[in-house]
């Protein structure tokens, strides 16, 4: 118990640092951070909240949501730190079978927006909500696809 409560005041000072000390040139990203900042949803995590602006357009047999999360955790005083940035983007159909058809990015990167990971995966659920398949699948223009999707955010928290 002695090393967890050590370990978490070394990571609060690192959020701390870190979230305050990013120097973020783009000013539309910037202003995506602080909206997440400033009306995003805490969700806990395992170790770690999220500090999330979650999105959903529903559209006829279509739907797409994202998650927008900064990844961090409150100090001592109750200031909300940051040290990673994950996007969740996904895009749900329905099958000739009427199974759900989930197409999944997770994308992760540092707080000045540089790309360090992307996972895309297709889930498959049937109507009863069982989990039918599961496919990683690679992204053949990751970066291109993370631009889109941070573009998409902007202008969506720019009207709503």
């Amino acid at each position: 118990m002695k090393y967890l409560i050590i370990f978490s005041v070394v990571l609060m000072s690192f959020f701390q640092s870190r979230s305050s000390a990013s120097a973020i040139g783009d000013s539309s990203w910037q202003k995506l951070i602080q909206t997440a900042l400033k009306s995003g949803q805490d969700l806990p995590g395992d170790s770690f909240t999220y500090r999330a602006l979650v999105s959903s357009i529903v559209n006829r047999n279509q739907r797409h949501d994202d998650s927008f999360s900064l990844l961090g955790g409150y100090d001592s005083h109750g200031q909300f730190g940051f040290f990673k940035i994950e996007l969740v983007a996904e895009n749900y159909v329905l099958d000739s079978q009427k199974n759900t058809v989930v197409d999944q990015y997770i994308y992760d990167s540092d707080v000045s927006g540089n790309l360090k990971q992307i996972d895309h995966n297709r889930i498959t659920f049937a109507p009863s909500g069982t989990m039918l398949k599961y496919e990683q699948l690679t992204s053949p223009t990751p970066e291109a696809s993370w631009q889109k999707e941070i573009k998409f955010l902007e202008n969506y928290y720019s009207q709503n």
